[in-house]
């Protein structure tokens, strides 16, 4: 037996208990919140099947680097297809179904919950979303997401003390930010940054907003993960708190100090003094089957004196075209096809099946 081939024997008892220690923790952090680890996880993907994932996927799993220093993003989105829901993962694990579980699949899942642990989302009770709705009042009535996560720093963060620090000094107010999906997987590991952000109509600076209904314009609706409980199609938007320091804030105060800062704008140049608190994620599901067939139907039964000319219209002109010298073929083929379309129109409005 070879020197190498020992070590090997040697090191299975080690990989074993590691493995095991892993899926303990994702035990405990899964049964704990198990909506939040989905949201935390989802946000990963997102950044990951993006187009954009060069720059959003910051930081990835080391052991994905590949020989130009990049990530293999063909082997890493290989393992995310190959993740269950979480829940069916945290079933195996409380059953102990340890066949069923992919090593890769765990493993990418650990480095994202934990090894990227700080900071950690925590999911909020719907009762608690008044209270943090009214943190910033609107003028019109702000519409209330399927789900808010806060976002939790751990006690080693220095970030969050260099925050800290600053707001000793000077008093902190709220607002909003809204940005694609696939830039909060970045916004929550490295916090906003000026660089990051491309609108720069007021200067650089971070931009917030004390409107929803203005952050939400710049949050549009990005596939997530499609086996996510937060909805297949998310829109997601930052509710932050920003620390009034007038050296690295800029808004429109009043007339004394005009801007051409909007009312409901918010730039920050000071990375430093803002935070993010709160990811509030607004959810939609793909429609199933039934409900698609059933928009179909509605439209259809809307609009039957409308599509009734347009199939009576067709049929003349199929007739013209079929006398025009094209020979009897041609009206074959489309009387065929006109006798086709009027059958499904026929089990749409009358149910027949």
């Amino acid at each position: 037996m070879t020197t190498s081939e020992s070590h090997r024997i040697l090191d299975r008892p080690t990989v074993a208990t590691d493995f095991l220690e892993k899926i303990h923790c994702l035990k405990h952090l899964l049964s704990r919140d198990l909506i939040a680890c989905d949201a935390k996880w989802t946000i990963f993907v997102s950044a990951a099947l993006s187009y954009r994932y060069e720059s959003q996927l910051k930081p990835f799993p080391p052991r994905f680097e590949n020989e130009q220093g990049g990530c293999n993003i063909e082997t890493l989105v290989a393992i995310i297809n190959e993740t269950p829901k979480l829940k069916i993962l945290l079933k195996n694990i409380i059953d102990e179904n340890y066949d069923e579980l992919d090593t890769e699949v765990v493993e990418l899942i650990y480095w994202v919950l934990v090894t990227l642990r700080d900071p950690y989302l925590r999911s909020v009770d719907s009762d608690e979303y008044d209270s943090i709705m009214s943190k910033i009042p609107q003028k019109t009535d702000a519409i209330y997401p399927s789900h808010i996560f806060a976002l939790c720093p751990t006690t080693t963060s220095k970030s969050e003390e260099v925050f800290q620090k600053e707001k000793a000094d000077f008093p902190s107010k709220f607002a909003f930010h809204g940005s694609k999906l696939d830039s909060f997987y970045s916004i929550i590991n490295h916090g906003l940054h000026q660089h990051m952000c491309k609108n720069g109509l007021f200067g650089d600076g971070v931009y917030l907003s004390s409107e929803l209904s203005v952050s939400m314009g710049y949050s549009p609706f990005g596939a997530g993960w499609g086996a996510s409980n937060c909805g297949a199609m998310l829109s997601c938007v930052a509710l932050c708190e920003y620390i009034e320091n007038p050296n690295h804030v800029k808004f429109k105060e009043d007339e004394k100090h005009k801007t051409d800062i909007p009312n409901t704008y918010i730039v920050i140049t000071n990375n430093d003094v803002v935070r993010v608190r709160y990811l509030l994620f607004y959810g939609r599901q793909f429609p199933d089957e039934n409900s698609a067939r059933s928009v179909i139907v509605d439209w259809v039964s809307r609009n039957r004196y409308t599509l009734s000319l347009v199939c009576y219209t067709l049929f003349l002109a199929s007739i013209g075209l079929a006398n025009s010298g094209n020979g009897l073929y041609l009206r074959h083929v489309i009387t065929k096809k006109a006798t086709y379309a009027m059958g499904i129109l026929k089990k749409l409005l009358l149910g027949d099946t």
